[in-house]
C-alpha cells in the first residue's frame, strides 16, 4: 500500500507506522504537558485528560494479573496502569517516537514489555486487562479500527476479562459499536482551542466492558 487512502480502506492494513511507513505520517512531539502533531500546533494529547486515563486504569486492573495496552500516547495511561499491582504489562506501539519515549519510560519498570506492530497481525495471549489508546489506527483510519477491534478483540481476552478504551467521539457514545458496554460519566479539565476533539462541556464517558 502506497498511500494513506488505500491503507486506510484496506482491512488487512498493518496498523503500524512503524512497519508501513508513508511520507505523510505525522509524528508525535513532546512539548510540556501535551503532545502535539509534528508540523502543526494540533494538540492529541495533554494532561487534562488525566481523569479518563485514570478511570480506565482502574477499571482494567481491578483483575489484577496480566495487562494489554494498545497505543502509547504520551505515557499517561501506562503510568496509570502502572499504580495498580499488576503482574505485567505489555504495551503495543504503533509509532517510531513514542516506542522511543517508551524505552526510556521502562527503563526502571521489570513488569513492562513493550512490542511494535498491530494488535491484530500479533499471536498475543489473553489478558486480564485491556486498555485501548489513541492509536495511529484509531486516530486515522476509524472505520478499519471498528470493525477490525470488534472482530479481534475476542482473541486477547477470556471469560472475565475488563476492557477499555480512550473515547475519542463527536456524536455518541459507543465508538466502537461493541456491544454490552457500560459507561461511567466523568468530566475532563479544559481542553486547549487546538485540540483535535472537543465534548459537551467536557462531558466524557469512560467504556467499561466485561467479556462474558
Amino acid at each position: 500500500m502506497n498511500t494513506n487512502w488505500e491503507r486506510g480502506q484496506s482491512t488487512n492494513w498493518t496498523g503500524s507506522a512503524i512497519a508501513n511507513p508513508l511520507a505523510g505520517d505525522w509524528v508525535p512531539l513532546w512539548q510540556d504537558e501535551n503532545v502535539i502533531v509534528s508540523g502543526s500546533d494540533k494538540i492529541l494529547e495533554g494532561t487534562w485528560e488525566a481523569a479518563a486515563f485514570s478511570a480506565s486504569a482502574a477499571y482494567i486492573c481491578q483483575n489484577r494479573g496480566n495487562v494489554l495496552q494498545i497505543g502509547y500516547g504520551m505515557c499517561q495511561a501506562a503510568n496509570f496502569i502502572q499504580s495498580h499491582s499488576i503482574d505485567s504489562h505489555t504495551i503495543i506501539i504503533d509509532q517510531q517516537k513514542a516506542y522511543e519515549h517508551a524505552i526510556e519510560w521502562s527503563k526502571d519498570k521489570s513488569n513492562v514489555t513493550i512490542i511494535t506492530g498491530s494488535f491484530y497481525e500479533m499471536d498475543l495471549p489473553r489478558y486480564d486487562g485491556v486498555f485501548i489508546n489513541k492509536t495511529k489506527l484509531l486516530h486515522c483510519f476509524k472505520q478499519t479500527a471498528k470493525k477490525q477491534l470488534k472482530n479481534q478483540i475476542s482473541k486477547f481476552t477470556k471469560t472475565g476479562s475488563l476492557v477499555s478504551w480512550y473515547n475519542q467521539i463527536n456524536d455518541s457514545r459507543n465508538m466502537l459499536r461493541i456491544d454490552n458496554v457500560q459507561y461511567q460519566h466523568i468530566e475532563l479539565e479544559e481542553t486547549p482551542n487546538t485540540y483535535t476533539y472537543k465534548w459537551d462541556n467536557n462531558n466524557y464517558y469512560v467504556p467499561k466492558l466485561e467479556i462474558s
